[in-house]
């Protein structure tokens, strides 16, 4: 069929032209189709009937509209990691490893296994630094210096990712 094509140039000529009117018929055909589908129906007239809303009696322009409440955050609440923190750090201080193991991360754990056993003491309250929903950093004052703690959340518990001296 394509050599009958090809044979006559006249032949060829008719089917080019063929081609373009259909292509012309298509065009058209899809631009009209996409035309109708554009709503350029005019706005619904105000009537009467429906109420005229009229400003707050109270409002003098000046103050810009009260913002919307907050929305709840996507977020659950584990609430603050200084506990957790203050006890991975005694156990720390105390060489205890399987009790350190418990409340962190494998990596922080290896740290510490490498780590000699410092035998200080906790000196004050646990400060959350960086408060967040699922991570905190929390500072722990000791006898060798503030160790600031990574805190995270892992299985919807606090879990220590690293510590460091804080100098």
């Amino acid at each position: 069929m394509i050599a009958w094509l090809f044979d006559s140039k006249q032949r060829l000529q008719w089917v080019a032209v063929g081609l373009a009117v259909l292509s012309l018929v298509l065009f058209i055909a899809l631009t009209t189709a996409r035309l109708t589908r554009l709503d350029l129906s005019a706005p619904a007239p105000i009537t009467t009937d429906s109420p005229v809303p009229t400003p707050d009696s109270t409002a003098t322009g000046l103050l810009p509209p009260s913002p919307a409440a907050d929305e709840p955050s996507p977020f659950q609440d584990y609430g603050s990691a200084a506990p957790i923190a203050l006890e991975a750090v005694q156990c720390f201080l105390l060489g205890d490893r399987a009790g350190f193991a418990a409340l962190a991360q494998q990596d922080a754990v290896e740290a510490v296994n490498e780590a000699p056993v410092p035998g200080g003491q906790i000196t004050g309250q646990a400060d959350v630094v960086l408060p967040g929903p699922t991570r905190q950093q929390v500072s722990v004052p000791t006898t060798d210096g503030d160790l600031l703690m990574d805190m995270i959340v892992v299985d919807s518990a606090w879990k220590v990712q690293s510590m460091e001296y804080r100098r």
